[in-house]
């Protein structure tokens, strides 16, 4: 018989929360920062101003960002299975010492391991866990804990860890392994399974005095210099070009939703392989981009082309409608939605069964049109699933406050979001591709042969 998860008794650390500027290629996502307990430091992971003094301050958020970029330093992620094999090698070592006359130095190098290895699933999967830390409650006397002589036995610890390890590999497998779920099982999410474990490493941690974060330091250090060039570069979505250039856009652009999105980008786009042939190569990471966004709340998937698809309006309007039409005629579920009355209010694209909102960004609009691609030179398709409107609690037909709030952000900076008929509308396709001029008709990409004529790109107003 199987014992939930949720009954494990853990504790977990306090937090305080704060939104983390990343950097470009980064897309760990914290709209909070959570410092961990004064009680727990011994070595720094880094130093951030404070009131205009300089602390020690270790965060969850600043743990994950720092394991991310040093990831992408020495390669890349692996796939998600072999992480998942990693934690379990890692868990096997630390019984390995458990029954052995080791010393407490080498047991604290291996929970670090542990604690690194489990983080990087958790960035592979976009997972929030300053936000998971705090939503799942966490005791006040933890502060207190180094000095409350309170013990935790390193035996009880292990049993707790192989269960939420054995949890992780359940949701691995569904997601990116060959085990389907059995019908109507609610499986934790990987963002709750992590925060769950790294509460009893550094619980662990805390009350036996053992100096994790000089070890997850020395971690880092050693791979640094081991692991360089040592492995082949993976494609990864939260790590990848695509991202990359769209996370230009997300710093940019005065969307103030856009910096907390957990953005998956593309494979990379080839331009010895046919139009068609890298659509296939996106395909699977869309498949398992749309299996997973629900349940991990992941809010877009960004497919990034060359420039010479979106340098003029009508090659923008055919690499959206040949995209599409691409996606809809190999969709899984066999939906085919792209062959249904587009025109009628209540269609919306779908792929796998996931319902998708797109928007273009491409180099053919001036900075002052609220899709501009900012310099990236490339073009943009971007595919919001309908679970991440849900899960921000903005339903369909519900948003109007939400627009309103980003349009006045764009007005603040000069960039007027004109034509909100057109995104007021009850036709959602008409939204997917914006035209140039703030007196053009909207644009029926869709259907073949569209009457350009009044789309001047020259000497008109843009918004």
């Amino acid at each position: 018989m199987r014992i939930s998860v949720y009954k494990i008794p853990v504790l977990l650390l306090i937090t305080t929360l704060q939104w983390p500027a990343f950097g470009s290629s980064e897309n760990i996502i914290s709209d909070d920062d959570s410092y961990l307990p004064q009680s727990f430091l011994g070595g720094q992971l880094e130093r951030e101003e404070t009131q205009g003094t300089s602390a020690p301050l270790v965060t969850i958020k600043s743990l994950q960002y720092k394991i991310h970029k040093h990831i992408k330093r020495v390669g890349g992620y692996w796939t998600p299975l072999s992480t998942l094999a990693r934690v379990s090698e890692e868990l096997g070592e630390i019984c390995q010492i458990a029954h052995s006359s080791e010393s407490a130095e080498e047991l604290a190098l291996e929970v670090a391991d542990l604690f690194v290895i489990t983080t990087c699933l958790a960035n592979q999967y976009s997972c929030n866990l300053s936000v998971e830390y705090n939503k799942t409650g966490i005791p006040r006397v933890l502060n207190n804990l180094h000095d409350s002589g309170w013990t935790s036995p390193l035996g009880s610890n292990i049993y707790v860890m192989a269960h939420l390890i054995g949890e992780l590999a359940r949701v691995v497998n569904s997601y990116d392994g060959e085990k389907k779920p059995k019908m109507g099982a609610q499986l934790p999410t990987i963002q709750e399974l992590t925060a769950k474990l790294h509460s009893v490493i550094l619980t662990y941690a805390i009350v036996n005095k053992l100096d994790i974060i000089e070890h997850i330091n020395s971690t880092l250090a050693t791979s640094a210099l081991r692991d360089k060039d040592r492995f082949d570069r993976l494609y990864d979505p939260t790590m990848c070009e695509a991202l990359e250039k769209f996370n230009i856009i997300r710093n940019q652009i005065e969307c103030p939703y856009a910096k907390l999105a957990k953005i998956w980008g593309s494979p990379d786009w080839k331009m010895q392989e046919s139009f068609t042939n890298n659509l296939k190569n996106i395909m699977p990471v869309l498949n398992r981009f749309t299996k997973i966004a629900p349940s991990e709340n992941l809010d877009g998937f960004v497919i990034a082309a060359p420039k010479k698809y979106g340098n003029a309006l009508d090659t923008l309007i055919k690499f959206t409608r040949k995209s599409l039409q691409f996606f809809s005629e190999a969709d899984p579920k066999g939906e085919h939605c792209m062959n249904k009355k587009i025109d009628d209010p209540t269609w919306q694209f779908s792929y796998n069964g996931l319902r998708l909102f797109i928007i273009t960004f491409a180099p053919l609009y001036l900075k002052i049109h609220s899709r501009y691609a900012w310099d990236t030179d490339m073009v943009f398709l971007l595919l919001q699933p309908e679970s991440s409107f849900v899960s921000h609690e903005i339903a369909r037909g519900e948003e109007l406050s939400r627009r309103n709030k980003i349009r006045k952000a764009f007005a603040e900076r000069g960039r007027e979001y004109y034509r909100s008929d057109i995104m007021d509308s009850n036709l959602e396709a008409l939204k997917y591709i914006k035209p140039l001029n703030s007196n053009d008709s909207p644009i029926y990409w869709w259907e073949e042969g569209n009457n350009l004529d009044n789309q001047n790109s020259n000497n008109c107003i843009l918004y």
